[in-house]
C-alpha cells in the first residue's frame, strides 16, 4: 500500500464522488466497487493521474481501501437522544410542528449534505443528528412568538462524542426557524474558541472571513457545496479576532435588525469580551428579537461558583445578563459533566430557580455512535465492581515508574524521560505507520498530561525533543532499510520496536517488515507541539498532514480535539468526578483504526476512571427511568443531588457552611459499611450483633441455605435465609456499632429506609453470611453457620486507615461482585440480564446489578465476616510507598506488615425500588465532609480565564 502514501489526494476527489453519487441511498457493496472501480479506471488510464496505479495489484488495493473506508463508515450506528421535559410550564408550549412545513430548512439542508458528502459520516450517524437537533430545537422557544420566553435547557453527551456536530446542528436550523441572533460561548482560552470558530464557519457560515480570495472570503466547510443562491449568515467574529471593542466600535455602524440573514459570535467566556457583546447589543436588538445561546462546556465558567446567594461570580452575571438583553431568549448548556449545572440546592429553588442557570426547561442526553471509543471500551476490562484489572487490558498500559515525573512540584527537575513514555511514543510510531498504511497520509496525533505546571511541560518537550532527534529518529533512518534480523542486531531502538509489535500489532495484516520499510516516512515527520499559553506553538491540522506529539496540560483537557488521536500519556492526578472525565480526551470517533489506539495511566488512575464512569453512567440511566415516569428536569436535578454518588461531588463545594443537610433516596441502592472502627471493644460488639442475628435465625426456625457453587458464583457464596421478618433485621441494624466515617449507613437514615421498605409492602427479607468466594482471597479465619463452614473474606485495608478506623480498599467496595442478585431465582436473574442488555442496545449503559436491585422485590442484607490484612509483600509494599494516585499512601504505622491481620464485621443493604420513593435525611459535619473528599486539585497554571482584553 505504499502508493496510497503519495495518492491522499485522488483518493480524497474519490470518495468525494462516492459520497456524493449514493447521498440519498445506501448502495450495496456491488455497487460501490463498480462506481470506486470505473472513477479509478479514469483517473488512471484516461487521464494518466497515479502512474503507480497502472499496477493491476495496487489498484485492486487502492479500490479495496475506499471500499472498506466507505462501509466502515457506513456500518456506524447511533440512536436517538433522550429527555427530559416540564411540560407544565407555561413557556414549553409546542409550536415546531405547526410551523415545519413553512420552514425552508436552507442551512439545515446545506450541513445535512456537508456530513455526508464532504465529511463522510454514515447515514444513521446524519440521520441521528437530524432527530437529536431537530428534537432539541423543538425543546427551544419560537423565535417567531409574539408573546416572550426565557428557556432555558441543557444537552448532555460524552467527552469527544460528537456536541460540536450537533449544537452546529442546532444552530441551523434555528436560524432557519428565524432566531436573530446566536451567541457560542466557547471555552476560556484563545485556541480553544479558535477550533469552535472554525468548525461553525465550516458547519454553518461557509466561509472564512480572516481569509480573502480577491475582494471576498474565503468558502469553507458547507460553502464549498455547490449552489446557484448561497447565503451566508452574518459573523461577528473570525478565528483570529473576538469580540474586542477594535471590532464592537466597526460593528457599531450597523444597524443589525436591517441585515436580511443571522447574526453569529463565537465567544471566549471573559468578562471583558462578554462586556463588549452587551454594550453591541444593547445598541442592537429590536423589541421582537430572539437569541440562542450555545455555552460550550457549559460546566466551566459559567456556573455561578459564590457560596453566598447574594453573590453572583461574575460570568455567571455577565450570560444572566446577555439573556435579559432579549425578550425571546433559549440558553442551552453543551457538556460532557453536567454535575455542576443540575445540582442545585432545594432551598434556594424559589429565590434563584428563574435567575439561574438550571436547565428547568429540558434535559436532552445525546446518544454517542456504536464508533465511540469511550470508557465502555476504554476501560471494559477493568472490574466494575472491584475496580481492578481483569487480565492484561486490550486499550490500557501501565505507568509504572510515575515517581520520575514531577506530580506537582514547579520546582521538582526532571533529568531523563520515563521508559514508559519512550515505550509509549514507540507504540505512537507504530501505530501511525499502521494507520497511515490503511486510510493513505492521515493525520496522527499523540498526547502527553503529565503536569499542570508550564514549566515543567517544556522541559518535557524537550525531553522528547531530544529522544526524537538524537536516538529514535536517526536509529530509524539509518537501519530501517535493513532487513528484520539486521536491523534488530544493529540498533537497540529498533529491537524495543520490533518486541512492542509483537506484543501490540502481531496481528495486524501488515507485517513488520513492511512496517519497518514505511517507518522512516513517518517518524521524521514526527514533531512535538506544546499546548499552554506560555507556547506559541498551535495545533495547525489544516496546512497539511500532521504527526505530532502535543504536550501541555488544561488545555488539552477541555474541548481541544487532536486530530487521528491513537496514543494517549495520562500521568495526572485529578479528584473531581467532572475533572477527570474532562481530561478523558483519548476518548471519541476511531473508525477504522480503534484496535490501534492506546492509553497511558496508573492502574489506580484506570480504577478511579471506571468508577467515575460507571457513576456517571448510573445518574444517565436514571434520567432515562424518569423519562419514562414523565418525570421534569427538576425532578431530576433533585434526584442527582440525593443520590448517594453525588455526595463525593458536592460536598466539597459546601464546606463553607459548617454543616450539611442531606436528603439522599436510597430506593433501588446498595449500602455498605465502608469504614470501621479498629477498636477491640467495637469489633466485639458488631461480631456478638452479627452471632446475634445468626443465632435467632436458627432459633425461629429459618434454615440456611448454601448460595453460591462452581457453576454459577454471582453474588459470592454464603449462607442464606428468606422470608426474615423486618424487626430481626432493625434490631441488628440498632446494635450494630457504625463507624462514624461509614457515612451512607448512618443507623438513623437505614432505620428510616427499612421502615419505608415495610410501608411499601416489603416486611421479609433475604439474609446472607458471606464467605470468601475463591482460594486467593480465603482467609485462615471461619466461621460456622447452619451447620456450614465459611472462611472470612480478605479485604485490603484502604490508603485513609488511621488509628481509630480501618477503610475497606480505596473504592469503598465491601460486597463481591452482583451482590445484588443473591436470593433471586434464575428466571429472575435471566430477566435483569436480559434488561441490561436491551438497556445498552438503546445506548443506555446499565449494569446487571442495578437491573437486579429494579426487579427483586426482596430487601437483602449481607453480613461480612472480614479479614483486614494484605494480600501479599508487594501488596503492602506498594500501599505504603507508591500508595493511591488520589489518596495517597498508607502510613505503616497504621499498618505495619504485610501479614498483619485484623478481623473485623461489615454488611451490606440492597434496597428495592420502592413504588412510592422517598429521600432519608443524612446530617454531615465538616469533619465527614471533608473525609469524602479527596482534597482540592492542584490547579493548572492554564485553568483560569486567560488575562482579559485590553482595547
Amino acid at each position: 500500500m505504499a502508493a496510497v502514501e503519495t495518492n491522499a489526494e485522488l483518493l480524497r476527489t474519490i470518495e468525494d464522488a462516492l459520497w456524493n453519487t449514493f447521498k440519498d441511498k445506501l448502495p450495496t457493496k456491488e455497487e460501490v466497487e463498480k462506481l470506486v472501480s470505473g472513477f479509478v479506471d479514469v483517473y488512471v488510464d484516461t487521464m494518466g493521474c497515479v502512474p503507480e496505479l497502472k499496477d493491476m495489484k495496487m489498484r485492486e488495493q487502492f479500490v479495496k481501501l475506499i471500499c472498506i473506508r466507505y462501509h466502515k463508515q457506513q456500518s456506524v450506528k447511533q440512536q436517538k437522544g433522550v429527555c427530559l421535559v416540564d411540560d407544565s410550564s407555561d413557556d414549553n408550549t409546542p409550536w415546531l410542528q405547526a410551523r415545519e412545513g413553512d420552514i425552508s430548512w436552507y442551512y439545515w439542508r446545506r450541513y445535512k449534505k456537508y456530513l455526508g458528502t464532504k465529511l463522510h459520516w454514515g447515514n444513521e450517524v446524519v440521520q441521528a443528528i437530524d432527530r437529536d437537533s431537530k428534537d432539541v430545537l423543538r425543546l427551544c422557544g419560537d423565535p417567531a412568538a409574539e408573546e416572550g420566553y426565557s428557556k432555558k435547557g441543557l444537552v448532555v453527551g460524552n467527552v469527544q462524542s460528537g456536541k460540536t456536530a450537533n449544537y452546529t446542528g442546532l444552530i441551523c436550523r434555528a436560524a432557519d426557524a428565524g432566531y436573530r441572533y446566536i451567541l457560542v460561548l466557547a471555552a476560556t482560552t484563545n485556541d480553544l474558541r479558535a477550533q469552535t470558530q472554525q468548525r461553525i464557519e465550516e458547519g454553518f457560515v461557509g466561509r472564512d472571513v480572516s481569509r480573502m480570495a480577491g475582494n471576498q472570503p474565503v468558502r469553507v466547510g458547507v460553502g464549498e457545496l455547490r449552489d446557484s443562491a448561497p447565503r451566508y449568515p452574518n459573523p461577528g467574529t473570525t478565528r483570529i479576532d473576538d469580540f474586542k471593542k477594535a471590532k464592537m466600535k466597526t460593528l457599531m455602524q450597523i444597524q443589525a435588525s436591517n441585515v436580511a440573514e443571522p447574526w453569529v459570535f463565537v465567544l471566549k467566556k471573559n468578562t471583558s469580551t462578554l462586556k463588549n457583546i452587551v454594550t453591541w447589543l444593547k445598541s442592537n436588538v429590536a423589541a421582537d428579537s430572539s437569541l440562542l445561546l450555545i455555552d460550550d462546556e457549559a460546566d466551566n465558567a459559567s456556573i455561578n461558583t459564590k457560596k453566598s446567594k447574594e453573590e453572583i461570580s461574575k460570568i455567571n452575571s455577565q450570560i444572566r445578563e446577555l439573556l435579559g438583553l432579549f425578550a425571546k431568549s433559549t440558553y442551552v448548556g453543551y457538556t460532557a459533566t453536567p454535575y455542576a449545572n443540575i445540582l442545585i440546592d432545594k432551598d434556594e429553588i424559589d429565590e434563584e430557580f428563574h435567575k439561574d442557570l438550571f436547565p428547568r426547561n429540558f434535559i436532552y442526553t445525546l446518544n454517542a455512535a456504536d464508533s465511540y471509543f469511550g470508557a465502555d471500551k476504554v476501560f471494559g476490562d477493568i472490574d466494575p465492581e472491584e475496580y481492578q484489572v481483569i487480565g492484561k487490558p486490550k486499550y490500557i498500559r501501565f505507568i509504572d515508574d510515575i515517581f520520575l515525573m514531577p506530580p506537582s512540584a514547579k520546582e521538582l527537575k526532571i533529568g531523563e524521560l520515563p521508559e514508559s513514555l519512550k515505550r509509549a511514543i514507540r507504540t505512537f510510531v507504530l501505530a501511525s505507520v499502521i494507520r497511515v498504511n490503511r486510510a493513505g497520509d492521515t493525520h496522527t496525533s499523540m498526547l502527553v498530561n503529565s503536569s499542570p505546571y508550564n514549566a515543567v511541560q517544556k522541559k518535557l518537550q524537550g525531553l522528547v525533543d531530544r529522544y526524537l532527534d538524537d536516538v529514535l529518529k536517526p536509529q530509524i533512518r539509518v537501519y530501517s532499510s535493513l532487513s528484520p534480523d539486521e536491523a534488530t542486531s544493529n540498533s537497540a531502538e529498533i529491537k524495543e520496536l520490533a518486541e512492542i509489535w509483537k506484543d501490540e500489532f502481531a496481528g495486524d495484516s501488515l507485517s513488520w517488515e513492511s512496517a519497518l520499510k514505511q517507518m522512516n516516512g513517518i517518524v521524521g515527520r514526527i514533531n512535538t507541539k506544546l499546548v499552554n499559553s506560555k507556547s506559541k506553538d498551535g495545533l495547525d491540522y489544516n496546512g497539511g498532514v500532521q504527526h505530532v506529539i502535543a504536550i501541555g496540560g488544561y488545555r488539552l483537557s477541555r474541548g481541544l480535539t487532536l486530530e487521528g488521536l491513537l496514543v494517549s500519556y495520562y500521568s495526572r492526578n485529578s479528584r473531581a468526578y467532572d475533572t477527570l472525565m474532562q481530561m478523558s480526551r483519548w476518548f471519541g470517533h476511531r473508525v477504522g483504526y480503534e484496535d490501534i489506539c492506546r492509553v497511558w495511566m496508573t492502574e489506580e488512575s484506570a480504577g478511579w476512571c471506571r468508577y467515575v464512569a460507571d457513576a456517571t453512567d448510573e445518574l444517565m440511566g436514571e434520567l432515562v427511568r424518569m423519562q419514562q415516569m414523565h418525570r421534569t428536569p427538576l425532578d431530576f436535578g433533585l434526584a442527582v443531588r440525593s443520590h448517594p454518588s453525588a455526595l463525593m461531588v458536592t460536598a466539597r463545594n459546601k464546606m463553607g457552611a459548617g454543616e450539611l443537610r442531606r436528603e439522599v433516596r436510597l430506593s433501588g441502592k446498595t449500602v455498605e459499611t465502608t469504614a470501621l472502627t479498629r477498636s477491640q471493644e467495637a469489633i466485639s460488639h458488631n461480631m456478638a450483633s452479627a452471632n446475634s442475628l445468626m443465632t435467632s435465625l436458627e432459633a425461629t426456625d429459618h434454615v440456611g441455605a448454601f448460595w453460591g457453587n462452581d457453576e454459577d458464583e454471582l453474588g459470592g457464596r454464603g449462607v442464606l435465609y428468606h422470608n426474615v421478618p423486618t424487626a430481626q433485621i432493625r434490631a441488628f441494624v440498632q446494635m450494630f456499632n457504625n463507624c462514624p466515617e461509614s457515612l451512607l449507613t448512618k443507623t438513623d437514615p437505614i432505620l428510616t429506609q427499612i421502615a419505608y421498605c415495610e410501608e411499601d409492602g416489603m416486611d421479609k427479607w433475604d439474609v446472607m453470611f458471606a464467605g470468601a468466594t475463591s482460594a486467593s482471597c480465603e482467609s485462615v479465619l471461619e466461621f460456622e453457620c447452619s451447620e456450614f463452614k465459611l472462611r472470612y473474606q480478605r479485604r485490603q485495608p484502604g490508603a485513609r486507615t488511621n488509628e481509630q478506623t480501618v477503610y475497606v480498599g480505596n473504592r469503598s467496595k465491601v460486597s463481591t461482585k452482583y451482590i445484588e442478585c443473591v436470593g433471586m431465582s434464575k428466571q429472575e436473574r435471566s430477566d435483569a440480564e436480559e434488561k441490561a442488555q436491551s438497556d445498552k442496545r438503546l445506548g443506555v449503559r446499565a449494569s446487571f446489578g442495578k437491573c437486579c436491585l429494579d426487579r427483586r422485590r426482596t430487601p437483602l442484607l449481607v453480613v461480612h465476616f472480614l479479614d483486614m490484612r494484605f494480600k501479599n509483600e508487594k501488596e503492602y509494599n506498594k500501599a505504603v510507598t507508591d500508595g493511591d494516585k488520589r489518596l495517597g499512601a498508607l502510613e505503616s504505622r497504621y499498618w505495619h506488615s504485610f501479614d498483619y491481620s485484623e478481623p473485623n464485621v461489615a454488611y451490606s443493604i440492597c434496597f428495592p425500588r420502592l413504588n412510592h420513593d422517598r429521600a432519608v435525611d443524612y446530617v454531615f459535619n465538616k469533619t465527614a465532609l471533608e473525609s469524602m473528599s479527596f482534597g482540592d486539585d492542584v490547579a493548572d497554571e492554564d485553568s483560569d480565564i486567560e488575562d482579559e482584553y485590553g482595547d
